[in-house]
């Protein structure tokens, strides 16, 4: 039965980071930050949170490699450790908050805090720190997409991944059944 969770959960990934590029490609032509990052957002929010811990992770890595590799977000590859170290902390955050019992009430702190910790950890390191020092010529617009904007697509991205959860969740858990798996 292992061997079908792990073809499920790999299935899932996949699935998961294919919408996820289009996402981004089908959005950011749009060029509005709050739109394509709540989206990016929502999906890692969803992958952490119903295929588990690894490919939330792999999930908030690959996504600013293909933004860059599409030309989405910032020109400055120097700026793709930050907003993966981002992504990450905003995965773990929410593996490790929003799995608390009773999860009501804890996923709607994970939200708040995921939000807030990823705004605070790019605030500081990529607008206070490495833009200033790494990419001095940046325009000022390149160091405001690393502030307030974040804690607004984080949040909005987790409450729109809040609402889908729970019929995943039951799907996941329905077709594990119907194939003669376990319960997650």
């Amino acid at each position: 039965m292992k061997t079908k969770k792990t073809v499920l959960t790999l299935t899932q990934t996949a699935l998961l980071t294919a919408v996820l590029i289009g996402w981004q490609v089908g959005s950011a032509p749009l060029g509005n930050q709050i739109l394509t990052g709540s989206g990016v957002n929502m999906i890692l929010v969803i992958t952490v949170m119903v295929c588990g811990t690894a490919p939330g992770l792999c999930v908030a890595a690959v996504s600013p490699a293909v933004a860059f590799l599409f030309g989405l977000g910032p020109k400055f590859p120097v700026l793709l450790p930050f907003i993966v170290a981002g992504n990450v902390l905003l995965v773990l955050t929410w593996r490790f908050v929003g799995n608390i019992k009773p999860p009501e009430v804890w996923r709607v702190i994970a939200l708040l805090s995921a939000a807030s910790v990823k705004c605070a950890f790019l605030w500081l390191c990529a607008a206070k720190l490495a833009i200033p020092l790494l990419i001095p010529q940046a325009p000022p617009a390149i160091s405001a997409m690393f502030s307030f904007p974040q804690f607004v697509t984080a949040s909005i991205g987790g409450a729109f991944a809040l609402s889908v959860i729970p019929a995943l969740k039951k799907a996941d858990v329905s077709s594990a059944r119907s194939y003669g798996g376990e319960k997650r």
